[in-house]
């Protein structure tokens, strides 16, 4: 099993989103959905941008557009204090902990995500 299927595996008690390298949401946990109050059909298959506040959607898009050019990260693997869109519209902090893998020439993205 890789890290990051470990790092899935892992945090499966904590609110978790996992998206690919267009941004797309690819999968979350139900204790996600049930922090947020987001369901999975609202989020799987949209892009991640869903839960991130519109102020902050084009540093989002250099950010990750940066880390595929470049392969190297400035913010995984850390906590982060970053503002997330919950299902009802409002903003909140939270601390973000984002991995990623290289898989077949892809990205992929898991972050834990707890209210703060």
């Amino acid at each position: 099993m890789s890290p990051f299927d470990n790092f899935v595996k892992e945090n499966q008690k904590q609110p978790l989103i996992l998206a690919d390298d267009n941004g797309i949401i690819t999968d979350l946990n139900d204790k996600f959905c049930d922090s947020y109050e987001w369901e999975r059909d609202q989020l799987i298959g949209r892009p991640i941008t869903a839960i991130i506040p519109t102020a902050l959607h084009d540093a989002h898009h250099i950010g990750l557009s940066n880390y595929l050019v470049s392969g190297h990260p400035r913010i995984l693997k850390q906590p982060l204090p970053l503002q997330l869109m919950t299902g009802s519209g409002k903003t909140i902090t939270a601390e973000h902990y984002i991995i990623s893998e290289l898989s077949n020439g892809k990205y992929r993205f898991a972050a834990t995500i707890k209210a703060i």
